[in-house]
């Protein structure tokens, strides 16, 4: 909850999150949908293990774990290009 509130007070047009958070918080899928509903303009890019890769589909940018600083660039690079 308080990645939404930083969200909210940044006006971010960019969110960069993992698909999945510890046991007890809500997911990165979730923030995104909330951050979506409160900035429909937000892009988002999810770094996330390949067999959970179809929940994020649809949603945003998706940077297959573990990462790769380069492809995490450019996704980012072509969301802002867009």
């Amino acid at each position: 909850m308080e990645a939404l509130t930083a969200l909210e007070a940044a006006q971010a047009e960019i969110l960069i999150t993992r698909a999945r958070f510890p046991v007890g918080q809500p997911n990165g899928i979730a923030l995104a949908q909330m951050a979506r509903m409160k900035q429909p303009w937000i892009k988002v890019v999810f770094t996330v293990a390949a067999e959970k890769f179809e929940y994020t589909e649809g949603i945003g940018e998706v940077v297959i774990t573990p990462i790769d600083i380069a492809e995490l660039v450019a996704s980012v690079a072509k969301l802002v290009s867009d």
